[in-house]
């Protein structure tokens, strides 16, 4: 049996850009023997909803799959009942007793109650979500502190923290201000490219969808000034926030920017088709 989830694991979550779409469309048979669950795990109702749907199916299950179906039940009911963990808000499952079949995935979205019977996983609803929730990057910075995340569908991982110390660096003693002023500018230019440096050590790129860039004060414009070429072009937006806003706060604003990005892409695509539809000039 192939499962993406064990019992003492159940508290783990899965980011949607880690499930393996590719994979579970090479599961199929020419009967329908796939069961496809999704629901919401913080609305009981959803679970009212799938377990109804799943008596339905029971009833006008053909008698030939009918043991069959009972069994793939069996299997999914640990799964239905299990308690949601910490930042889970939905749930999709996909099972066959006869294929010897199981993989549940716990996901941080909300999704939609679905219930489906069909010779494969029905994987529409994760192709959708896959391409609204792709992976981006946060980097929250300001002159001394910078910390580095991997948003994964609202999943926020820490990948690097650095720092430094301007004030034992650099005391003022006798200098002048302005001296003091040029020696303290010339700290912060070299702590933003070394952040710059280890961002590009750290991420690639073609993984992500683009680079959300937060904090306050100047040092993120003056950083975002400083990215190479190639991540201007991914940088999705400069937000001003302090240096100690909370982690679900700092996925609620990423979050924001990388739609609002994403619903800039949908109405150029859309303009850019209308007018080729009426046969005007487009870019």
């Amino acid at each position: 049996m192939q499962s993406s989830e064990k019992t003492n694991d159940l508290h783990l979550l899965t980011p949607i850009s880690d499930i393996d779409l590719r994979a579970l469309a090479e599961s199929e048979d020419e009967r329908d023997i796939f069961l496809s669950v999704y629901l919401t795990t913080i609305n009981r109702d959803d679970s009212l909803v799938v377990q109804s749907r799943l008596k339905a199916m029971k009833r006008a299950m053909p008698k030939d799959l009918q043991e069959g179906f009972e069994k793939t039940i069996e299997m999914i009911e640990p799964f239905l009942a299990a308690r949601a963990a910490k930042g889970e808000k939905g749930r999709v499952i996909f099972a066959s007793a006869i294929r010897d079949f199981l993989q549940v995935f716990r996901v941080s979205v909300s999704l939609e109650p679905l219930v489906v019977l069909d010779s494969s996983p029905f994987l529409l609803p994760l192709a959708r979500l896959k391409s609204d929730y792709q992976d981006y990057a946060l980097l929250l910075i300001d002159s001394q502190e910078a910390r580095l995340f991997l948003v994964r569908s609202d999943i926020l991982e820490e990948k690097k923290k650095a720092s430094i110390d301007l004030m034992n660096k650099h005391k003022k003693g006798g200098w002048s201000q302005m001296r003091y002023n040029r020696l303290r500018s010339g700290a912060i230019k070299s702590f933003l490219t070394a952040v710059v440096e280890d961002l590009q050590g750290r991420l690639d790129l073609a993984e992500i969808k683009g680079l959300v860039v937060a904090g306050p004060g100047e040092a993120k414009g003056q950083l975002a000034e400083m990215l190479p070429h190639d991540w201007k072009d991914k940088l999705l937006g400069v937000i001003d926030i302090s240096m100690q806003t909370p982690d679900g706060d700092l996925v609620k604003l990423g979050s924001r920017i990388s739609r609002s990005e994403r619903s800039l892409q949908l109405h150029l695509a859309e303009r850019l088709k209308e007018a080729v539809l009426k046969g005007q000039p487009s870019a």
